[in-house]
């Protein structure tokens, strides 16, 4: 008997993000530029399942990232005047819809810093890995360049994290060998580096949907290799 699980990761379209965005008053035209460059850069691309690329990772981790400013804004951001609220929520939107632009297209910092301001391109850069080592392990300057951004790129990189857990788990048992890593590196790097927001919640998620994803691994009989020390694991001071 074939064991089937629901699914944990929720796609949303293009519509469904503007119709979000605009419940909550942040789809400016900045914004709306980025869904359009976002668009653009991802166009034909498709995740593992198939899926359209935007719906199953970049317009969900947008919608992520302005629900959780709205909803621990003044835990992740205390002292920051309330009146500010809606513009650190779309700068944290047009970081996440950019986020992967440079990483996966021709899309470069220049042209995302003469788009959408130097700010918003440094956030991006930190977020974007060097290509020559896209498709190897995480490697320690990029988590460095993580650690020492502001508050958006953490949020923004937790929400990532947390999109790619859910899809692989959602995509045992085809993905059981880079399952195996992805847990091994959400524990070693991106549960501390979210431990480092002042609010717990992506901390939490990611320590949820590591339980998820081990208790998924065992029921499927899935074996697990011995946890090793991730290149570049750091703690929390």
């Amino acid at each position: 008997m074939i064991q089937t699980f629901d699914r944990l990761l929720i796609p949303i379209s293009e519509i469904e993000l503007r119709e979000q965005l605009d419940e909550r008053g942040l789809l400016s035209g900045l914004v709306e530029r980025a869904i359009n460059r976002a668009n653009t850069a991802h166009e034909g691309q498709v995740r593992d399942n198939g899926q359209p690329f935007t719906n199953e990772h970049i317009f969900p981790v947008a919608a992520d990232v302005a629900k959780y400013v709205d909803r621990h804004f003044a835990t992740t951001f205390p002292g920051v005047s309330s009146l500010v609220k809606k513009q650190v929520q779309q700068e944290g939107v047009i970081t996440a819809l950019l986020h992967d632009t440079v990483e996966d297209s021709d899309y470069t910092l220049g042209q995302c810093a003469d788009e959408f301001g130097v700010g918003t391109a440094e956030n991006v850069g930190r977020l974007t890995k060097d290509k020559p080592t896209k498709d190897q392990s995480v490697r320690v300057p990029y988590i460095d360049k993580l650690h020492t951004g502001g508050r958006i790129v953490r949020v923004v990189k937790s929400a990532d994290r947390l999109n790619n857990m859910r899809a692989s788990v959602d995509m045992l048992p085809e993905r059981e060998q880079k399952m195996d890593r992805y847990i091994h590196e959400t524990n070693g790097l991106y549960v501390p580096l979210a431990e480092t927001l002042p609010d717990p919640y992506y901390a939490n998620q990611l320590r949820g949907i590591v339980a998820i994803a081990e208790d998924r691994m065992g029921a499927l009989g899935l074996a697990q290799t011995v946890s090793v020390p991730i290149p570049g694991q750091r703690s929390v001071a």
